[in-house]
């Protein structure tokens, strides 16, 4: 419990650090800019599409080194379940029940709701043994922040 608690606990701060890392050009590189630019534009039109997305989870931790399309898809798929996550009761929630609700695979959906179950089960945990825990809120900025 303690390992997947940690291992889930790590994917999320390596998807929140790859997702908010600001784009690390030059200001007169135009072209790397344009095409940082590019990916943006293309991410945020795959979360608001209606298209099917499957992705390979396990690229979820190799980020660094996944092709752009590959990380734009990551980031469609991670936005339009977080989308409708919210904080009830002081855990994570969703009202999604399954990944043709928001045009994902099936087996993208339960690897997020298992992980956010875990995360869930960690909290918890943690304030069974006293500890003062409160989940941060997943608002317009983070979600904002999958697009850049």
């Amino acid at each position: 419990m303690k390992n997947l608690f940690t291992g889930f606990i790590a994917l999320l701060i390596l998807i929140i650090i790859f997702f908010q890392r600001k784009s690390e050009t030059l200001p007169h590189d135009q072209s790397v800019r344009a095409a940082g630019s590019d990916i943006s534009r293309t991410a945020r039109c795959l979360m608001l599409s209606d298209k099917y997305l499957d992705i390979d989870t396990n690229l979820i931790y190799h980020l660094s080194t996944a092709p752009d399309t590959e990380k734009i898809k990551v980031k469609a798929v991670v936005w339009r379940f977080f989308k409708h996550v919210t904080i009830r009761d002081s855990i994570y929630v969703t009202d999604l029940t399954s990944g043709k609700e928001i045009n994902i695979s099936e087996s993208d959906y339960h690897f997020l709701s298992r992980n956010m179950l875990e995360l869930n089960r960690g909290i918890m945990a943690s304030r069974a043994r006293g500890e003062d825990i409160d989940p941060a809120a997943i608002g317009n900025q983070y979600l904002s922040s999958l697009s850049d």
